[in-house]
């Protein structure tokens, strides 16, 4: 294992989405003024749903966890 891969392993790993942080952590950022009020599930599952294109294995496991 190269010691760029050890490096972006370890980085990769620090990162946990399905760990909130604790109320007050200096990490959070609140982007809710920029994030706009759109449903990004929504919005891919009808660019899934009304595409003539084949689908690509993402949009497959998208469309499959939400439908």
């Amino acid at each position: 294992m190269t010691q760029d891969f050890a490096l972006l392993k370890r980085i990769y790993n620090v990162f946990d989405p399905f760990r909130p942080l604790l109320a007050g952590d200096p990490k959070y950022v609140d982007c809710q003024a920029v994030r706009g009020d759109g449903d990004i599930l929504v919005e891919i599952g009808r660019e899934i749903l009304l595409s003539d294109r084949m689908l690509k294995k993402m949009d497959v496991a998208i469309m499959s966890r939400f439908f």
